[in-house]
């Protein structure tokens, strides 16, 4: 099951609990007992470069980025990061793309899943702000170094914590985590839905210019989506209760629409494999490390 025993011991008092776990069971019956059936694995698609925002869903990357290029959606096939890792890459031997992450969990599955990449570097701490500007470098410099390699980037925005002039305002004086984790828990948090939307946005837009820096570095097929998306306070399915975050096995639009931006600069890349890459001890994050992080993030790890 998804939920611990003090969860589900909760769940008998809590309808909401009961709800989720229902909408969870309904796709998980419906063909999704491991990931979402009717999402499309990155790698089934064709692009050189692939970058990837964290929680990004389309609606709002429609409404709020102007970016060069061709943009559509698609159904991505997890509803959170876990999901999305053991969907695509599940004993998937890619030795022909280089992977630079802020996010933890391919670096935390790989071996339980059977996953290789040539080249994988995890850039991630407590000081989520300042990480951008050294992934937006490293993934330059991997590019130019590794020419015949597809790159894939994954990006931590619009993904929590939120900062911008709203998060300055309504959490300055609380703790993020416990305040967003709560509303997610029981819809109990002093902003309204429009300010948490204009709050993810605000965090979204952080993100773009470095993504626009790779569209200017990059050359061949980019493309620009996400891993799954968000809940904004609007209604699940097929039990109508509102939830906010992303929840394991739930495949609503709103989680698994995903955008789809396609930019092309110069000729595409003539990609070929390798045996993989031996990592540095600067490409290498220590298990502590990781996990921290992902429970900085608000996973159960």
């Amino acid at each position: 099951m998804r939920y611990s025993l003090s969860e589900l011991t909760r769940g008998l008092r809590d309808p909401h609990l009961i709800a989720r776990e229902a909408n969870s069971t309904f796709y998980r019956a419906r063909g999704g007992d491991r990931f979402n059936s009717r999402g499309t694995g990155i790698f089934e698609l064709d692009w050189d470069n692939l970058i990837l925002l964290d929680a990004c869903r389309f609606d709002v990357f429609r409404d709020a980025v102007d970016l060069p290029g061709e943009l559509s959606s698609r159904n991505t096939r997890g509803s959170r990061t876990e999901e999305f890792v053991r969907a695509n890459f599940t004993g998937e031997h890619h030795h022909d793309t280089v992977y630079v992450s802020e996010n933890g969990w391919y670096r935390k599955l790989r071996e339980e899943i059977d996953a290789e990449v040539y080249r994988s570097v995890l850039l991630t701490d407590d000081h989520f702000p300042t990480r951008h500007r050294e992934t937006t470098e490293t993934a330059k410099k991997l590019a130019t170094d590794h020419p015949k390699k597809r790159m894939l980037v994954h990006y931590l925005p619009p993904h929590h914590p939120y900062y911008g002039s709203l998060a300055d305002k309504h959490f300055s004086d609380v703790d993020q985590f416990d305040a967003l984790f709560k509303r997610i828990r029981t819809g109990e948090l002093d902003v309204s839905d429009e300010v948490l939307r204009s709050m993810y946005a605000e965090n979204l837009a952080r993100i773009v210019p470095y993504v626009e820096e790779l569209l200017d570095e990059f050359t061949g097929k980019t493309v620009v989506s996400a891993d799954h998306g968000e809940f904004l306070g609007e209604r699940s399915s097929p039990f109508p209760v509102r939830e906010y975050g992303h929840l394991p096995t739930t495949y609503t639009e709103e989680l698994t629409k995903v955008p789809w931006l396609v930019h092309t600069s110069g000729p595409r890349k003539t990609i070929t494999a390798e045996r993989p890459h031996r990592e540095s001890e600067s490409d290498e994050q220590s298990a502590h490390k990781v996990d921290r992080q992902l429970r900085n993030l608000g996973y159960k790890v």
